[in-house]
Formats: C-alpha cells, structure tokens, sequence
C-alpha cells in the first residue's frame, strides 16, 4: 500500500510503499530480525521528567458484569486476542473493539467461560508500568500521538508465551466448543517463504526492561495454533488482522504435490483478508467517518451495537459467528476480502484447476479433464443484480451461497460502479487475467518508487540532517522550552540519522510508554512539539543560503512531484486489483460449489462432502 508522508512545509511529499499497520515483511528472502534493546535515558532527561503518577491511587477496573444476569446462555468457551508487539502499533480501534467485544460478549453469556488478552495486560491506570494504546488527538489544527492505559477487566498481556498458555491450561472442560476471536495484527512468517504459515503479531515489549522481544517470540504463527488447539470439541475462529486468511490452513491441508486437499470438519472460520494482503481498519484516530473496515462490522454485528457511538444496530447481536460474517461482509465496502474457510477451501480447489503442475482432486473426482472443468466454472460463474429489502439476519441466513454471492458483488457494484463490466460480464478466466495483470503494474510501480526513494533518502541523509544540527545550535527551537530542546538533542535528532526520516516508534514505545503515565503533562508537551518538528525542519531548510542545501532541495521537489504522480496511479491501481480480486474470488468459489452440487450424486466426490461438513461447522458449530 502507498502511504503519504506530508512534511507540510516545502512542498515534499514522500511516498513510501510499507504494510498498512498490521505490521510485516514482504520480502521474498526476509531475514529475522533480532531483538531490539531500549536505548540508554540520559539522566538529565529523567530530571526534566519528574515521575508524578497522578493515577497512583485509582484501582483497577471493576466487573463490568457485577450484579448482572447474562441475557443469554451458551456451552461455549470464548478467548479473545489483541494487540500490536508495542504501544507505538497498538491502536486506539483496536483498544474500543477488543474491549467491546470483551463486554459485549460477557453481558451476553456471562464472563465464567470468558478470557480477553490485550496489549500489555492492564487492568487500571493504577497498577499500570506502560502506556500501551495508540491513539491521535486532535486540537484544533494540531494533531499529536498520545498514548493511553488500555484497561480491561480480567485483562492479560497478549504475549505468545499467555496465549499458547491459555490453550494448555485454560480451557474449560465443561466448554462444548471454543470461539477465538483476534483482533490483533497480523504479518507474514520472516523465517519461512510465502504465506503458508502467517503470524499473529502478539505483544513484545517488555513493559520493565522497554525491549523488544525477538520476531521468534511474537510471531504465534499457523502451525503453533493449530497444534495448540483442541481435538475433543469444536474450534471456530474470527480473525480481522492482515494476511488473517493464511489461518484457515487450520481448517485446510493442501498436498501440492499429489492435489489432495483435506479439511478439519470441527476447525472453522472466518477472516477479514486473504493470506497474502492486508487489512483496513486499525487505526490510532477513530472519529469521523474514515473508521471503517471488517474488523470494525464484524465486531459490531457480533456484540448488536456500533462500540464509537454506543448505538445499538437494528439487527441485534448475530446469533453466530457466520451470521456476523456475512452482514459485515455486505457492511465492508472497503478494499478487504472477507473469507470464510469454506470460500478458502474452494478457491485452492480452483486454484489446483487453473495450475500447470498442481493435480486437480476436482477434476480427478469428477473425471473431467482440467480445459473442461474450466469451461463449467464459466457457465456457472455469472453473477447479476440482487437486492434484498429490509436485510436482517434471518434472511442472511436463508440464502443460498449463489445468492448471498449475488448480494455481496451488487453491494460492492454500489460502491465502486466503475467496475460493473468486470462483475457482470467479463468472463471469468478473463476477470482472472485481469487482476493478474493489474498486480505486475502495482508491483512495477513499487520498483520505479524504490528507484526515486534511494537518492531523496540520501539528500536527506547526507545534506538536510546536517543542515539541521547547523539550525538547532543557532537556535531554530529558541521558542520552545529547554527541555523540548534537550529531547530534540538527545533522542529525535539521533532517531532521524540512524533511520533517514524520522520514526517516532522507538520515541513512544521506549520513552512515552512510561511517560504517559509518570507524567502524562510533559508527555503531551513533547508530543506536540514532535507534531510540529517536522514543519520547523523544512522551515530551517528553506530558509539556508547554503546552496548545496537549496539544490538538495530542488532535487527532492522534483523526484517528489515523480513519486506524487506514480502514487496517484498505483494507490487507483490498488483498489481495481483489490475490488476486482474479490469479485474473481465470489464469482469462482460460487462456480465451482454449484459443480461440485450437481456432480453431488458421484460417491467418489470426496470434494462435495468436505465441503458440506465445513458448511455444517460454519452454520451450525458456529452457533453460540
């Protein structure tokens, strides 16, 4: 994804393409990364931030459920999961909805069968050691980082070592069934190729010592969880973290070399992205209207009301897992792809029919050949206008799979009308080569912005930064305190040099993290100045008689106005390849489960039965 870095003054504007907040590596050879050590405090600075704790003496949260009856009962077991590795990705969304999904579940059912791990594990400001939510406050025209206590009653840290521990020792023997349901971040596994063993990206940052844990120790990867997870009961699953799609390999084993795909018929699932794209949604700014995502409707259809505004939904609470999915699905009109393990399951069956060297099980079963396998899943791919009025659950529910495929694109049509052709009339294999090709165009743009990126970085690096040590020692900051001073010299300017542009990440989690709550004042206070740096940095450019600092600068306003325009046409590129990419993926898996239905007399279709006993666990198993 291409993400805008305004610098507000000179007309600079960088674009760099990074993972959207959920975190990761898209390397094609990804190294390890190794543990990150805090950086030494120098003392002058801890006497400029005397440690105040104005929160000492607050307890921690009471129950939320205290005196009340839960409206509901269910046999099952609910664990909850969040959390970015470190304050500085730990966001105020994920903070709302980890909680509200927490609350909202234990009113519901009760809290005896209910576990939540979020952040660093607080449960009040008092007892608190670190500030572990994100979050972007807004004065005015000024908006700063803030970082706040993510309280939750019962809470524990979201680490690997608490959430593998919660399935070795926690789960309840009375429980029927198991729901996990994460909200956390997700990222590709840096020690393997591909997607074929995605992270959960738990939390890393040792709230005592400020560093961070390897990526060995946070990464709770596929295969960790479904080694961990139950055999003796059902485990249905709902994820909303990128790359989340990667998990359904829990539910779906593919042998590539002999084209046998299993499926775990008590191990289900849904997931907000495929197992190789990001997600929308987790953000550390939550008003207005941009909030929007899977996460965010899937959260919401789960509990029955809008967790920012506290309004109850129309609809109700879902009465399961499927049912949340699939009105969130028709919610989401953002670039996600939602997926349930039975549409993950029947797109590898697709997938096997369109690859060269991957056996077809589909086309073995059936004995079809591949060419005329292909040629059924385009008589039954085409889709068309469908409306429903007054949509409630019940009528979700009572939708065919052809039909509920017809909703899901006309509402995606509705929201992006510039490709109804694609939807409705382009032919699948076509459809296919198009997405396809609108991904070689996104990844040649990536290239030509590497190239632009390299010499800005070392103009930056190599003429700006001094110019800016110059500016600081003739005071530049002469209207700011001594102690923004002090902070600038010791902590911001060192960040920038050892990263180029400046990453406030290292600034929140090692120093604010416990700023925020020893002395949340100074904290604000340095904050705010690290939301204006960036303007009195190019202030301090502009206003040099250095020549070599005024040729850097042309330089980098023409290479910017480059990236502006290769930006523009990569972030229109994005969402044709996403929009596109999720009607391909309805259109196909809707095709081949009506092959696989009127082949369904064939006893040898092993590929017909897996797919009803993965239906059955998505609409029955996932009750609660």
């Amino acid at each position: 994804m291409i993400r805008k870095i305004s610098t507000n003054n000179a007309n600079l504007l960088i674009l760099l393409i990074i993972i959207q907040a959920c975190g990761g590596n898209l390397g094609a050879n990804p190294q390890t990364p190794p543990a990150t050590p805090a950086p030494q405090i120098e003392p002058a600075v801890e006497e400029n931030d005397p440690e105040i704790y104005p929160f000492a003496n607050e307890p921690d949260l009471a129950s939320p459920f205290e005196g009340q009856v839960p409206k509901e009962k269910s046999s099952a077991q609910f664990f909850v999961l969040s959390g970015g590795d470190s304050p500085s990705g730990n966001h105020y969304s994920q903070y709302l909805q980890t909680k509200a999904l927490f609350e909202g579940i234990g009113t519901r059912f009760g809290d005896e069968n209910l576990s939540v791990q979020f952040g660093a594990g607080n449960r009040g400001r008092g007892s608190a050691l670190i500030a572990d939510v994100h979050k972007t406050e807004v004065e005015e025209k000024l908006s700063y980082s803030s970082l706040l206590v993510g309280s939750i009653y019962k809470n524990e840290m979201a680490s690997k070592a608490n959430a593998l521990d919660f399935f070795k020792s926690q789960i309840s023997p009375e429980a029927k069934k198991l729901f996990v349901i994460v909200s956390d971040h997700g990222m590709p596994n840096a020690t393997t190729e591909g997607y074929d063993d995605n992270c959960i990206n738990t939390w890393g940052l040792d709230p005592q010592a400020l560093g961070l844990d390897s990526f060995e120790n946070r990464c709770l990867t596929v295969k960790e969880l479904k080694a961990k997870l139950p055999t003796d009961r059902p485990t249905i699953y709902g994820m909303s973290q990128c790359f989340s799609g990667g998990f359904h390999q829990m539910t779906v084993s593919h042998d590539k070399t002999s084209g046998s795909i299993k499926v775990n018929p008590k191990v289900c699932g849904f997931s907000a992205a495929p197992e190789d794209l990001t997600a929308s949604g987790c953000t550390p700014l939550v008003d207005g209207p941009n909030y929007k995502g899977f996460e965010r409707y899937f959260t919401q259809r789960i509990i029955g009301k809008d967790f920012i505004t506290g309004e109850n939904l129309n609809s109700g609470a879902a009465k399961s897992l499927l049912a949340a999915h699939r009105f969130a699905n028709i919610d989401d009109m953002t670039t996600d792809i939602p997926m349930a393990s039975s549409d993950y399951y029947l797109y590898e069956l697709v997938k096997q029919l369109r690859s060269d060297s991957i056996p077809s099980q589909v086309a073995k079963e059936l004995d079809f050949p591949k060419e005329a396998a292909l040629g059924v899943l385009e008589k039954f791919s085409t889709v068309y206008s469908f409306q429903v009025q007054d949509l409630n659950f019940e009528k979700l529910n009572q939708m065919s799979r052809t039909d509920y495929s017809n909703l899901v694109v006309s509402k995606i049509i509705e929201a992006y009308p510039q490709f109804e052709k694609e939807a409705f009339s382009t032919k699948l294999a076509d459809l296919h080569s198009l997405v396809i090709q609108t991904q070689k165009q996104m990844s040649a743009i990536e290239i030509k912005l590497g190239e632009l990126e390299e010499p800005m970085t070392e103009l930056k690096q190599n003429v700006l930064n001094p110019e800016w040590t110059k500016a600081l020692s003739k005071g530049v900051l002469a209207d700011f305190s001594s102690i923004l001073f002090q902070f600038e010299k010791d902590f911001v300017s060192p960040n920038e040099i050892e990263n180029v542009w400046l990453r406030t990440s290292k600034i929140m989690n090692h120093i604010f993290s416990k700023l925020f709550v020893s002395n949340p004042e100074r904290a604000i206070e340095k904050s705010k100045y690290l939301s204006q740096r960036n303007r009195l940095f190019w202030k301090a450019q502009g206003t040099s008689e250095d020549e070599k600092v005024q040729a850097a600068l042309s330089k980098i306003d023409e290479l910017d106005n480059q990236m502006n325009v290769l930006g523009e046409d990569y972030s229109k590129l994005e969402i044709q390849y996403r929009v596109l990419r999720r009607i391909e993926m309805i259109r196909a898996t809707m095709a081949i489960s009506e092959l696989l239905n009127q082949n369904v007399s064939n006893r040898r279709s092993t590929s017909s039965t897996q797919l009803k006993l993965l239906e059955t666990c998505e609409t029955e198993l996932s009750k609660f």
